[in-house]
């Protein structure tokens, strides 16, 4: 004797079925929390910062092309070639260890830190010019949140 399945008998059998699926959610609730114990979140935080470029000085800027012979051979290479050479200006030696110096100020905990340790928790997320967000990265959300602020006064 063949039975036909039937999509609202199966709902309705599997609804009476409610104390398994409450321990299924109770068992899924405590292994979360229990990973989350285990495996601490990390935390991010983002300054804003405001970066403008006047990309038509590119074709006044003969000097300069001159001296640095930059690679670029339009006014999207232009645009692409100053921001990558700002992003490297704010991950300079100088820019980072004055950021630590204002850190160490502000709270004990950084007075532990180094530049190296500083470098690798930040980061920036931009895409053109504009708003260029200076982004912190770490375990403690106060920390995060001071390193990238101070990271913005000091860029």
């Amino acid at each position: 004797m063949s039975k036909n399945w039937s999509l609202p008998e199966e709902i309705y059998r599997a609804l009476h079925q409610w104390p398994l699926i409450l321990a299924f959610c109770l068992v899924g609730a405590l292994l979360g929390w229990a990973v989350s114990r285990v495996w601490p979140s990390s935390f991010r935080s983002t300054a804003n910062l405001y970066v403008a470029l006047n990309p038509y000085r590119a074709y006044e800027d003969s000097r300069f092309a001159a001296l640095a012979d930059p690679r670029y051979s339009n006014l999207d290479d232009y645009k692409n070639w100053q921001m990558a050479q700002l992003q490297s200006v704010i991950f300079l030696d100088e820019i980072i260890e004055e950021t630590l110096v204002k850190l160490q100020i502000k709270d004990e905990f950084w007075e532990k830190a180094d530049s190296e340790k500083l470098r690798s928790m930040l980061s920036t997320q931009w895409r053109s010019p504009g708003t260029w967000g200076l982004v912190a990265e770490g375990n403690n959300r106060r920390n995060t949140k001071q390193a990238a602020n101070v990271w913005s006064q000091v860029v």
